[in-house]
C-alpha cells in the first residue's frame, strides 16, 4: 500500500513539474490578452473570476462544463472495441484537458473504466490566476454530466500538508 501511495505522489509531482514547465514555455500573458483583451479592459478577467467564485461558494460544487452532454457523448461514438492491456497496475493517467482532444481523452478513460478507479486527482494549470499559486486544488466536488465527482478531503489535505498543492 505504501508503494502505491509513493508512486501516486511521485506521479503527482511529475504532473506538477510538467504543468510548471508548460507555464514557463507557454506565452501565457499574450493568450490572456487575446481572449480577454486585458490591455483595454482589465476588469474583464476580474469580473470573470468573481462570477465563477461567487457561483461556486453557494453549494460547494463546481457546475458541469458549459456544453451539452451530447457534445461529450459524441466523443465516445466509434471508439475501438479493443481495450489496451497493461503489464502492470495502472496507478495514474495523464490526459489532455483541451476539448479539441476529446476523442483522445474519451479513449483513455474508456480504456481504464473497467478498472473502476476509486480516486481521481484532477490537476490543471491555473489559467486565470485565481488563488495563490500556478497549481491549485479545490475543496469542492465536481458535478459532471455523468455524475458527481466527490472531493477526497483526506488525500487533498495530505497533499496540502506536504506542500504539493495550495
Amino acid at each position: 500500500m505504501k508503494d502505491k501511495i509513493l508512486i501516486t505522489f511521485l506521479l503527482i509531482i511529475l504532473i506538477f513539474l510538467l504543468i510548471l514547465l508548460g507555464r514557463f514555455c507557454f506565452i501565457y500573458d499574450s493568450c490572456l490578452h487575446i481572449f480577454f483583451n486585458i490591455k483595454e479592459n482589465k476588469s474583464a478577467l476580474e469580473n470573470y473570476q468573481e462570477t465563477k467564485i461567487d457561483s461556486k461558494i453557494k453549494n460547494k460544487t463546481y457546475p458541469p462544463y458549459n456544453l451539452p452532454k451530447s457534445f461529450f457523448d459524441k466523443s465516445f461514438v466509434g471508439l475501438p472495441d479493443t481495450v489496451i492491456s497493461y503489464d502492470t497496475e495502472v496507478v495514474g493517467i495523464i490526459v489532455n484537458h483541451h476539448l479539441l482532444a476529446s476523442r483522445l481523452i474519451s479513449r483513455i478513460f474508456d480504456n481504464i473504466s473497467h478498472l473502476n478507479p476509486k480516486t481521481v486527482v484532477l490537476l490543471s494549470p491555473n489559467h486565470f490566476n485565481v488563488g495563490f499559486s500556478s497549481i491549485i486544488s479545490s475543496e469542492y466536488d465536481w458535478q459532471t454530466h455523468y455524475g458527481l465527482l466527490k472531493n477526497n478531503a483526506t488525500i487533498r489535505e495530505e497533499m496540502v500538508r506536504l506542500g504539493l498543492i495550495h
